[in-house]
């Protein structure tokens, strides 16, 4: 219930972003709905549900096709993020459901048995995408090397 549409068509303000005739929440959550523009690209389903913050950190879930992203921020809101959080969000996207592949059919199949592993697949503690609008670059930070403000950006 919390990441439904509770009381549709309900007029609001999506703070930063402006007025809406039919502005989804859930109990708690931002849902996406039919808000355009929208902070969280406009690639994102319908029900994807989200919420963010004044400094400048986000989360949101795509439901359908089954992942997130949460970004932490050390800066306050401002028309950096009114600039940056759509498109990143658009380019993850297609960068996710391109790497995973996530238009086939073959997602809901389990894995068999035989190829399944106990140990998990080593992290990638950097990488970057090619996506539209340009490359991304994301650095995960490591025990041995901590976050850095730079760690994620576009090149």
């Amino acid at each position: 219930m919390a990441t439904s549409v509770n009381m549709a068509g309900l007029a609001g303000v999506l703070p930063g972003w402006g007025s809406y005739e039919d502005c989804a929440w859930g109990l708690g959550p931002e849902i996406r709905g039919t808000k355009t523009p929208h902070w969280m690209g406009e690639t994102a389903p319908a029900s994807t549900w989200a919420d963010f913050g004044g400094r400048g950190s986000f989360l949101w879930v795509d439901p359908d096709a089954g992942f997130g992203c949460v970004v932490a921020t050390d800066r306050a809101f401002d028309d950096w993020a009114v600039n940056a959080w759509p498109r990143f969000s658009d380019d993850l996207r297609v960068a996710v459901r391109a790497s995973f592949d996530l238009e086939s059919p073959d997602l809901d199949q389990s894995v068999p048995a035989e190829s399944a592993s106990s140990a998990p697949p080593p992290v990638d503690t950097a990488s970057s995408f090619p996506t539209p609008t340009g490359e991304w670059s994301i650095g995960l930070p490591t025990p041995e090397q901590p976050a850095q403000a730079s760690d994620y950006r576009q090149q």
